[in-house]
């Protein structure tokens, strides 16, 4: 399809998403979310983006305003599914009699099915990328070719990256347990394991949503307008922001320990995009996601967190 045709897509999603974004708060008297942005903050950013998008358009530089069109269509997505999330509680029809069960079945209805609700929202922004931005545009929410070489781990031979995988299995494995052994506070119940089992479900969810967002949607659409080191950074900067934790006091041991936190997830969304970019998919990023997820989760549970 022609250039002119996707940009004018563009344009005219852009100008209905911006008004759609800002009558979004008023279906939205109510924020009850576990994220940082309710659905009135993602309409009024989603808005702005749309509307910056236009502007952008309107100055000759279809660059920025892809760009800008895709962090609008983003947050357009998550304010629609936080409209569904205020309404629609889903939670589990069981209630556990024993300390296993109870630990189990919270943390299935706190963590694996407060984070599907994203489910939505990625079927929105699949929808909206997919209206505006093909057939230049295609997801790469598939596996994807382990077998493809990388020099990422350094040294002068190229290894595959199911190698890679296979090596950073060891390291943070060992990692895990050195830290779960100096952290572990009692004994290991059938409670433990079943906390554990828990969050390690609603880690590998998580770590899916995720790479499916970042990875599997968004490096692609950010391909469009910038080039691979270009996207690859963007989408990494994104997926670092979406980590932030509020700072309470703005003292300097709490900023430098977000500065900190923020930095580790931008490294670590730069190094699962360029997984991505060189395999073709999400099946390395989300793996190692996962795995990184279930190391963090087993030294807090077993240090009694």
């Amino acid at each position: 399809m022609p250039e002119t045709s996707v940009s004018v897509r563009i344009a005219a999603l852009g100008l209905f998403g911006a008004v759609l974004a800002m009558a979004l708060p008023l279906a939205c008297p109510d924020i009850r979310t576990p994220y940082f942005l309710g659905a009135r903050m993602f309409g009024g950013v989603a808005a702005a983006c749309f509307v910056l998008a236009l502007g952008a358009r309107q100055a000759q530089r279809p660059a920025a305003s892809t760009t800008l069109w895709i962090f609008g269509a983003t947050f357009l997505a998550y304010a629609a599914m936080e409209l569904v999330y205020q309404r629609i509680t889903l939670r589990l029809p069981l209630t556990g009699t024993s300390p296993a069960a109870v630990a189990f079945l919270g943390q299935v209805n706190d963590y694996v099915l407060d984070r599907s609700y994203q489910y939505l929202a990625i079927l929105a922004l699949w929808l909206l990328l997919r209206q505006a931005l093909s057939p230049t545009w295609t997801s790469r929410v598939r596996m994807g070719d382990p077998r493809h070489e990388t020099t990422i781990l350094g040294g002068d031979q190229p290894m595959t990256w199911s190698r890679v995988a296979r090596r950073l299995t060891v390291m943070i494995a060992l990692l895990a347990g050195a830290g779960a052994f100096l952290r572990l506070a009692g004994t290991f119940d059938g409670r433990t394991a079943a906390l554990l089992g828990g969050r390690f479900l609603g880690g590998f969810n998580n770590s899916l949503i995720e790479e499916i967002v970042f990875r599997g949607l968004l490096l692609p659409a950010f391909l469009l307008p910038l080039g691979p080191t270009e996207a690859n950074w963007l989408q990494a900067g994104f997926f670092s922001i979406i980590h932030y934790s509020f700072i309470e006091e703005w003292a300097l041991m709490p900023v430098a320990i977000e500065s900190s936190r923020l930095l580790f997830y931008l490294g670590i969304g730069w190094f699962l995009g360029r997984s991505t970019l060189d395999t073709g998919g999400i099946g390395i990023s989300t793996y190692l996601h996962f795995l990184i997820t279930a190391a963090i989760w087993t030294t807090l549970t077993l240090g009694g967190s």
